[in-house]
């Protein structure tokens, strides 16, 4: 088995996960944080080349993917704040959990009322039943989900077997084959009470995924910002914008508890908001 000391002295990037940044236009601060992490980690970028709509680029962007050799891929919105760090530390969970799908958590760009973007098992928005609260940060664990945004999660090459087995090929102008499948189009879902939901082109794939037996996780420790009119992270789905080492969601009364434990931070863990 590699081991992590390995991992820091392998030179070929082919080997390594590759960035993906579906977005065709970058806020410069993620554009900032994906240029330090290629850097730092030596990974390649692949970028979007303006597909019409994001779904179309994830098939395309997969589609290239697949074309290499690449282990992983870790998508990364335009909108996204984080380190290296963050994005090493994903990459050794994947390989530590052998996942098609690990990712951290992140919140909407909703003061004070924000919500979690990932789906746990014990989530009943995801239709499966609670069986605990969920803790952020420094307390938080790996846990297994059920649905996954793409702000900021890896992929393995396996994944895209298991959530393309039941679809069909289709053209691909933007990879060697000129092959693809359509592992982002929208899923249709039926609730419990027989409403039926049309998810996101995220959604969708780790929805496809999850009913093929893909093996899928979410890093509660790994704390990533959403970038909007400041950089809003886990205290903004209680209002607070002191961040604090540990946050607990209840989903019963989904209002997080801030508990002590250390200094809080200014929001962005330290980074400045743009201006506007």
């Amino acid at each position: 088995m590699t081991q992590e000391s390995d991992l820091h002295v392998v030179d070929d990037p082919l080997k390594k996960p590759v960035i993906i940044s579906p977005a065709y236009t970058v806020n410069l601060t993620t554009e900032q944080c994906i240029a330090e992490t290629s850097k730092a980690l030596g990974w390649n970028v692949h970028r979007s080349q303006g597909a019409s709509d994001v779904a179309h680029a994830r098939i395309n962007l997969a589609a290239q993917f697949l074309d290499t050799p690449h282990p992983y891929a870790m998508w990364i919105d335009s909108d996204m704040v984080f380190t290296p760090a963050e994005c090493y530390a994903l990459w050794m969970n994947a390989l530590a959990y052998d996942a098609d799908i690990m990712c951290a958590s992140y919140v909407t760009k909703n003061a004070g009322n924000g919500r979690l973007l990932v789906r746990f098992d014990e989530d009943p928005i995801a239709g499966t039943p609670l069986s605990d609260e969920v803790w952020l940060g420094n307390r938080g664990r790996v846990r297994p989900v059920s649905m996954v945004p793409f702000g900021f999660t890896m992929t393995s090459r396996r994944a895209f077997d298991l959530a393309g087995q039941d679809l069909p090929e289709i053209e691909c102008k933007e990879n060697k084959s000129g092959k693809a499948k359509p592992w982002f189009q929208q899923y249709i879902q039926e609730n419990p009470d027989g409403t039926r939901v049309a998810l996101g082109e995220d959604y969708s794939f780790s929805v496809r995924l999850k009913n093929a037996g893909g093996r899928m996780f979410c890093d509660t420790r790994l704390r990533v910002g959403h970038l909007g009119t400041y950089v809003y992270e886990w205290e903004d789905m209680s209002g607070t914008v002191i961040r604090s080492p540990n946050v607990r969601v209840n989903f019963v009364d989904p209002v997080p508890a801030v508990p002590d434990g250390g200094p809080g931070q200014p929001p962005g863990g330290g980074l400045e908001a743009p201006e506007g």
